[in-house]
């Protein structure tokens, strides 16, 4: 909401075909009927990974590439959990 959301970079809508969005919008749709699931846990939904699938195609991301978000996100997750326990 204020200047720290400038360093995140963001999928302009125009990267998005007609086609995409409505797909993307599909895919969520079916995504929020379902509760959140732990970030271990959600990762290998297969509805979360169609909706993913959307994003990955539009930035043209290799089947390793798309592997490799997921063990960053997962990484990152970690590190963030054990730095909450350590203070």
């Amino acid at each position: 909401y204020g200047p720290e959301i400038l360093k995140f970079f963001f999928v302009q809508a125009q990267a998005f075909s007609k086609a995409a969005k409505a797909e993307l919008l599909n895919r969520f749709e079916k995504l929020k009927k379902r509760d959140v699931l732990p970030v271990f846990r959600e990762l290998f939904e297969p509805d979360r990974r169609a909706l993913d699938d959307v994003v990955f195609d539009v930035l043209g991301l290799t089947q390793g590439e798309r592997e490799a978000v997921y063990e960053a996100v997962v990484a990152l997750v970690r590190a963030r959990l054990e730095k909450a326990r350590s203070v």
